[in-house]
């Protein structure tokens, strides 16, 4: 019977197991990675005649079910009327939507570049 022995798995344990990262420290990258995208939300949005929509733009980071999660959210109400349209205006603007396609890629990498500075 053949038989394959493999040295090192203690030490690779050893090492995974020291390589953490504390909520904060999450918390804070998960903010940096949020940043590209709010500023491609705010580039994208209509700013109509009081541009309180595009002054409405805000992340939030927080902790939903145990996982640290980040949001970019639009503080006015008549955003979602904009974004999606009305049965009236049925139209479909899409700014949010094609903006945060858009800014993706960045933000994955700012959030991948935070998460390696910050491993302990």
């Amino acid at each position: 019977m053949a038989r394959i022995e493999l040295d090192g798995f203690d030490e690779l344990n050893k090492l995974l197991e020291s390589m953490t990262i504390s909520e904060e420290d999450e918390k804070k990258s998960i903010s940096a990675a949020l940043e590209p995208v709010k500023k491609e939300v705010e580039k994208n949005t209509p700013e109509g005649k009081t541009r309180k929509l595009k002054a409405s733009v805000k992340t939030k980071v927080g902790k939903e079910d145990g996982q640290v999660i980040g949001k970019v959210i639009l503080d006015e109400y008549y955003g979602r009327f904009q974004e999606y349209g009305t049965s009236t205006q049925n139209k479909n603007v899409g700014f949010f939507a094609r903006s945060i396609r858009k800014s993706k890629g960045e933000a994955m990498k700012v959030l991948k570049a935070e998460l390696l500075t910050r491993l302990k």
